[in-house]
């Protein structure tokens, strides 16, 4: 199964979402079971914003490494299932 979070930029909510699932969902059914990722509607290539790695910190999870991704229509085409943040990113990956 593969599980895309989706939200504005890709740099705060989504990429918490993602490793606090992926976290979880590797606790509960090992690992290579679920592929969680992530993607936004903002530049590409920034790093998570430092609020966002604190408190994945905080949690045990290091999100640092991650970089800002696209939502095009391939990523969406992979997930069986997505998350998003606000109801507008449903529009917007509608309209993909």
């Amino acid at each position: 199964m593969r599980i895309l979070t989706v939200c504005s930029h890709n740099r705060t909510r989504s990429v918490m979402i993602e490793a606090m699932l992926a976290s979880m969902l590797r606790e509960r059914l090992g690992d290579g079971s679920v592929e969680v990722f992530s993607s936004g509607f903002g530049p590409v290539g920034l790093p998570p914003i430092d609020e966002a790695v604190a408190a994945m910190r905080r949690r045990g999870l290091d999100v640092s490494s991650h970089r800002s991704a696209a939502t095009t229509r391939d990523l969406v085409g992979r997930a069986d299932l997505i998350l998003t943040a606000e109801r507008q990113h449903v529009v917007k990956i509608a309209s993909l």
